[in-house]
């Protein structure tokens, strides 16, 4: 457990982390130098000790070479005991040449050393100082040789103690200088680390959203400078928050007020969508009504114009025997072409109620799925030309029309057909001035080079923005939204063409009109492309 949790203080504190690299570093360059110097003072005092004891057993090689030579075997043991005087020697041995023991001294056995150092020297005859032959006879030698031997035990004992106290104050040294450099460094890593801890408690609360919190800045140095500059950056934020929380209030306030408009403007589309729905239930309802009683008035007129044609020839001969007689006010001669005609009037006004009731129930109730094969455009465009005429109020508009009359029939739902002709012919008179051209034209014509037929209505109104052009086909735009439009018709004159697999195009320019285009093939393909093509003319 502990060393986990140590492990996980070291991968969570860069403090830590940096604080046990340079404990361990320290602890590694003090055990190193303690172990230099520990080594260097032992072979130094091993080296001390053997040039002592080489000068020892060298003044007592010199100072025996007499009393060995003379075979004084008492006086090179006097002379060899006065060197016991010093602790590091644990004993002595002089041999002759030939190898024999001539004295021997040593310590007490309590305090023999299981393994001295021991030094050998020769003793050498020939100097002419101390040569025995120079001494007896008065003359001096020119050769030297060696008369015995001197051994040296040293005891290491004072030598190995003296390094133990060595070792022990090293040891105690490194260890001071270690725990001092540790706590050095600790402290200075505290202080450096703690502008480092402030600044990641700062970017901390900044993280969590508090944009308020500023870092104390304690130093000028590097870590102070990245608190100023991240207190800076934390203002900066503050400011910006509240200025995007302005921003979004407002936003919040114009998107409220701009769907309250919107949602009256739907509203009202939505009013006027359900009343229209009523009108057509109404028209549907009012057809029925209309289509009984002209019923009855178209019967009536035949059965009438029946018994007419039987009683002319009665009348006729009445009026050449007896003379010209008064029927119904006015003379025979004149009230029987004016009967023939009100009869005829009253069947051809009947049969006209008739077509004009079944165009407006076909217009509202027509069947989308009815597809002909042999649709006359034309005829599509003079059926929606009616319609538009009998919609009232239109006296001083010229509708004029120019269609070809070799166009090729065309394959498609002429109910479908006539309302997008009615659609375009409306916007075309709603869009004319007040004042000034009231013409439309309506044309139809051959497309060779593309194998198809076009249907245009074109207008001298005031024309279409260029940047408004390409949003007419979008469901709920208008440009008469504020006038009544519901932005539904050319959306639905759009998907109607485009079941037919063709394509409406605009082309207009403010203050001179603009034109709108049907396009529907002659042969329609399923795997033709269609789309709602745009231009600014």
């Amino acid at each position: 457990m502990p060393v986990k949790r140590l492990t996980t203080k070291y991968n969570n504190s860069f403090r830590f982390r940096l604080f046990l690299a340079l404990t361990i570093l320290t602890a590694i360059i003090a055990t190193l130098l303690t172990s230099f110097i520990i080594i260097f003072e032992r072979n130094t005092n091993l080296y001390e000790l053997q040039q002592e004891g080489h000068l020892l057993a060298n003044f007592l090689a010199k100072d025996i070479q007499l009393p060995l030579y003379a075979d004084n075997s008492e006086e090179v043991a006097r002379q060899t005991s006065e060197l016991m005087e010093y602790r590091s020697v644990a004993a002595i041995r002089v041999r002759s040449a030939n190898g024999k023991l001539v004295a021997e001294i040593s310590r007490s056995p309590l305090h023999k050393e299981k393994s001295p150092l021991t030094i050998t020297e020769p003793v050498i005859s020939g100097n002419s100082s101390f040569s025995p032959e120079s001494q007896l006879l008065g003359e001096g030698s020119a050769r030297s040789e060696s008369i015995g031997t001197v051994e040296l035990e040293l005891n290491r004992l004072p030598a190995s103690e003296q390094l133990r106290h060595f070792v022990k104050v090293a040891i105690l040294i490194s260890l001071t200088f270690w725990l001092t450099v540790s706590t050095v460094c600790f402290l200075i890593l505290r202080k450096m680390t703690g502008t480092l801890s402030l600044l990641l408690e700062g970017v901390k609360k900044i993280e969590s959203g508090d944009l308020s919190s500023r870092i104390k800045v304690i130093t000028s140095d590097e870590t102070g400078q990245a608190a100023e500059s991240i207190n800076k950056l934390a203002e900066a934020l503050q400011h910006r928050e509240e200025e995007n929380h302005r921003l979004q209030t407002e936003l919040v306030k114009s998107l409220r007020l701009e769907i309250d408009e919107e949602k009256t403007k739907y509203m009202a589309k939505l009013i006027q969508t359900n009343r229209m729905t009523s009108l057509g239930l109404l028209v549907s309802g009012m057809a029925h009504e209309i289509n009984n009683p002209n019923g009855s008035i178209r019967l009536a007129s035949e059965y009438l114009g029946q018994i007419w044609l039987d009683a002319l020839p009665l009348l006729t001969e009445t009026s050449r025997s007896e003379g010209d007689f008064s029927l119904g006010g006015m003379p025979f001669s004149t009230a029987k072409d004016e009967v023939s005609r009100a009869i005829d009037s009253i069947s051809r006004s009947s049969i006209r109620i008739e077509r004009v009731v079944q165009n407006l129930r076909n217009y509202i109730l027509g069947d989308r799925e009815v597809q002909r094969d042999d649709l006359d455009l034309n005829r599509v465009a003079s059926s929606a030309l009616v319609i538009v005429r009998s919609h009232g109020k239109q006296s001083d508009i010229n509708i004029a029309t120019e269609l070809d009359p070799d166009l090729p029939l065309i394959s498609g739902n002429p109910f479908q057909l006539e309302q997008v002709v009615t659609n375009l012919l409306l916007n075309a008179i709603q869009s004319l001035p007040p004042h000034g051209s009231r013409r439309v034209t309506l044309a139809t014509s051959r497309q060779r080079h593309s194998n198809e037929v076009t249907l245009s209505v074109r207008d001298e109104g005031q024309g279409i923005p260029p940047e408004q052009i390409q949003y007419l086909c979008e469901p709920f735009f208008s440009t008469r939204i504020n006038e009544g439009g519901s932005g539904l018709g050319l959306y639905i004159s759009d998907f109607i063409i485009k079941e037919h697999k063709g394509r409406l195009e605009f082309t207009s320019r403010l203050g001179v009109g603009s034109t709108v285009s049907i396009h529907l093939p002659i042969y329609p393909s399923p795997k033709e492309k269609v789309s709602c093509l745009v231009s600014d003319g």
